[in-house]
C-alpha cells in the first residue's frame, strides 16, 4: 500500500495530543477503511508508527510486539438496527509499559486527554 497519484481516495484526520523526545501521541480518526490506513498516511507525512517494520524505517527501542497503534474508541452505525454503538478498549500492557517508558501514565493521564472523537 502506499499513497500515490490516482490512487483510490482514503482520508485520516489526526491530532496530536503529547509530544516526547523522538516520537508523538496522536489521536487519529478514519474517514475510510483502506487497507493499512494509518501505517501509511503516518509513513508518507514522514512520521512512521513506532515498531512498523513494513512502512517504517526501523525496529522499536521498546517492549512492544508490534506496532504502538490501538483502537482506543471505535463506533459505528448496527446494519440492522440503525442504533449508533460505540465501545472503548484501553491499549495491551505492552503499549502501557512503552507509554510509560516515554514518561506518560496511562491510567493517570488518561482522563487529561481528549480521546473523543475530532468531528463529533
Amino acid at each position: 500500500m502506499a499513497v500515490v497519484l490516482g490512487g483510490k481516495e482514503a482520508r485520516s484526520d489526526y491530532e496530536v495530543l503529547l509530544s516526547f523526545q523522538h516520537m508523538d501521541l496522536l489521536k487519529v480518526q478514519l474517514h475510510s477503511g483502506r487497507t493499512h490506513q494509518i501505517r501509511v498516511h503516518m509513513a508518507y507525512c514522514n512520521h512512521p508508527v513506532v515498531g512498523d517494520l513494513l512502512y517504517g524505517t526501523r525496529p522499536n527501542d521498546y517492549s512492544l510486539l508490534g506496532q504502538a497503534l490501538h483502537a482506543y474508541r471505535f463506533s459505528f452505525r448496527h446494519p440492522v438496527t440503525g442504533i449508533w454503538l460505540e465501545f472503548t478498549a484501553d491499549p495491551p500492557q505492552d503499549f502501557i509499559e512503552t507509554l510509560e517508558h516515554i514518561g506518560f501514565t496511562w491510567t493517570k493521564g488518561v482522563s487529561e486527554l481528549d480521546l473523543h472523537f475530532i468531528n463529533g
